[in-house]
């Protein structure tokens, strides 16, 4: 479509009139204006869509993004079989009010046959942009209504969305250590594992699976983070989730017994003077950390490793640290000859101090 956009020019003509040209006689002595109109032609459509058969269908757009921009009002997407034009929607805003209507191969007695999209072939779309002339081959996105991927198809309606972004995103996951709640089940979210994912355009969605964990899983699992874009593109990566069971929760069997408390280092439901003092030691150094091959798999002292299961002492809040009042219920364990497990009486850590029952 060519439109025209009129400019105006003034020129000033000076015109002298049998005068001589003397310094005295410098000033014009008429004027006349020439107005001059020039009209700029704007880019045409490319698209020439086949004229209208008996065989139609409708297409609906949710959005059609060109370089993570949606087209604009006055662009348009042209519907392909092939190299053939079946039809065309003007943009004028997204999702589409009305659709683009597409037109099928026909019959005529009179004129034979008519052209159009051959039904059963894949629909192919380009966009125009009408501020600079330039067209772009777009894909399918996201289909909700209609055949997957789309095909013309005599009375189907199709609505779908389109992008010419097919750069994925990029998936980064970090490891990470959870516990068990009281219920002895845990749940983490994408956002858990995710270590600043990233996409050209913007991400839609991020989902990690699994994503649920019971004593089944005390230890390491491996998961999977999904990460896709606005465009359909995805990527993953793999992180490993550590299940902790730092209350004791998991117990094996009728009437056996939890696990033992970390300090607890010779398991029997008591804490002694030296696993006392282990404790202590942590308080003193600001923090521990997992190390293997120590009497309980943690040194004192921060930096270091922190993919093993936290201490139990280590849980308000959980940071790697023994802060005073975690340690004071260490020495309440000390003081009270033992601890045992209490889950149903809503203690901070799940254990109540005095002497614990033997173990079966």
């Amino acid at each position: 479509m060519i439109s025209a956009v009129q400019t105006v020019c003034i020129i000033w003509l000076v015109l002298g009139l049998g005068l001589e040209d003397t310094p005295a006689q410098s000033a014009p002595s008429a004027e006349a204006v020439i107005t001059v109109s020039v009209f700029l032609e704007t880019p045409a459509s490319p698209f020439q869509p086949v004229e209208p058969t008996d065989k139609s269908q409708s297409v609906f757009f949710l959005d059609a993004v060109v370089n993570c921009a949606s087209l604009t009002s006055g662009d348009e997407i042209g519907i392909f079989d092939g190299a053939l034009c079946a039809g065309v929607w003007r943009v004028d805003a997204f999702p589409s009010a009305t659709p683009a209507t597409v037109y099928l191969q026909s019959a005529d007695p009179i004129e034979g046959v008519l052209p159009g999209a051959h039904p059963g072939n894949p629909m192919l779309f380009k966009a125009w942009d009408s501020s600079s002339g330039t067209v772009t081959v777009l894909h399918v996105t996201h289909v909700v209504q209609g055949a997957d991927p789309p095909v013309f198809q005599e009375g189907q309606t199709v609505t779908l969305a389109l992008s010419n972004d097919e750069t994925p995103p990029v998936a980064r996951c970090r490891n990470i250590v959870v516990e068990l709640d009281l219920d002895a089940t845990v749940t983490i979210t994408a956002e858990d594992v995710d270590d600043g994912s990233a996409d050209n355009c913007g991400i839609a969605a991020m989902d990690v699976q699994p994503n649920f964990f019971t004593c089944a899983e005390i230890g390491a699992n491996t998961v999977v983070l999904t990460v896709t874009d606005t465009s359909g593109n995805a990527d993953v990566c793999e992180a490993v989730v550590t299940v902790a069971d730092v209350l004791g929760v998991c117990v094996e069997g009728e009437g056996a017994l939890p696990e033992y408390h970390t300090a607890d280092q010779n398991a029997d439901y008591r804490i002694s003077l030296s696993e006392l003092l282990r404790g202590i030691q942590f308080y003193n150094s600001g923090g521990l950390h997992c190390e293997e091959g120590t009497e309980d798999g943690y040194a004192p002292g921060p930096p270091g490793d922190t993919d093993c299961p936290p201490h139990a002492s280590d849980y308000n809040p959980q940071d790697w640290r023994i802060s005073l009042s975690e340690l004071l219920r260490l020495i309440q364990f000390y003081n009270s000859g033992g601890y045992y497990w209490c889950p149903d009486e809503g203690t901070e850590d799940g254990c109540c101090p005095g002497p614990g029952p033997e173990p079966e």
